[in-house]
């Protein structure tokens, strides 16, 4: 009895030590994945799957790897575009993208995000290629259209989406600008030239017609003059009544 026990008690102790080696070698880790984060799980150095939020172990043999898969913001500073009619301008993108694919995001590229930013730049030159300021300024909304089609799949291949990209500012060189305000201000000018010409106008009609009234009816001028006594106080007004006598039968 006591031999069996004796050899429980080595077997025990031989099976603790093996865990205690086991443990050492191996080095299991517990890893949690947020829910806004995906894992990429390699196994001896290869990519097996991308992993879910929860919770994980690693070891020596597996490697976990946490990307945030929340969007980031893509801001491509002023590129020079020359535009059809000979105009040097400095065009501001700004745009937003996440990680859909971690594998393809890690195997692909030493960095994606650079390649990203150098062909939202590409994107931008080809739907700009040919294209006028005016029309740049009138079809915004094409052009951006037009990036993000280009744009998508280039991302797609680097393992991101892109959830948009547009123009966000037009820098004109310093001369245009100053023309620019010229024509600016001299639209308004014009305007105002314009609505002061109407209220001159206006005002002589009204002129016209209280002359032709008058002429037409000498009495009105008496009873205006009348209106004028009873709504002025502390005035002496002296009237020709001549007139009115003749009238009178």
């Amino acid at each position: 009895m006591q031999d069996h026990f004796g050899l429980f008690c080595i077997l025990s102790l031989l099976a603790l030590l093996l865990a205690i080696i086991l443990l050492r070698v191996v080095k299991p880790k517990r890893l949690t994945i947020l829910e806004y984060q995906r894992g990429a799980l390699f196994l001896r150095g290869s990519f097996k799957k991308t992993l879910e939020a929860g919770r994980y172990w690693s070891t020596t043999s597996s490697q976990i790897l946490v990307l945030d898969v929340r969007l980031q913001t893509l801001t491509i500073a002023g590129q020079e575009i020359l535009t059809s009619d000979g105009l040097s301008l400095k065009i501001t993108l700004a745009g937003e993208y996440r990680i859909a694919d971690p594998g393809r995001y890690l195997l692909t590229s030493t960095a994606p995000g650079t390649s990203l930013y150098l062909d939202a730049q590409q994107a931008l030159r080809d739907a700009a290629a040919n294209q006028s300021f005016e029309s740049i300024l009138e079809t915004r909304a094409v052009l951006n259209a037009r990036m993000l089609e280009s744009l998508a799949p280039k991302a797609q291949r680097l393992g991101m989406e892109v959830i948009s990209i547009e123009i966000r500012d037009i820098i004109l060189p310093g001369e245009i600008k100053r023309a620019y305000a010229q024509v600016l201000t001299a639209q308004k000018e014009s305007l105002a030239a314009l609505e002061r010409a109407r209220g001159e106008t206006a005002a002589l009609r009204s002129l016209a017609n209280a002359a032709r009234l008058m002429q037409e009816h000498p009495g009105l001028l008496q009873l205006r003059a009348v209106q004028a006594i009873e709504s002025s106080k502390g005035n002496t007004l002296t009237l020709e009544l001549s007139s009115l006598e003749k009238q009178a039968p």
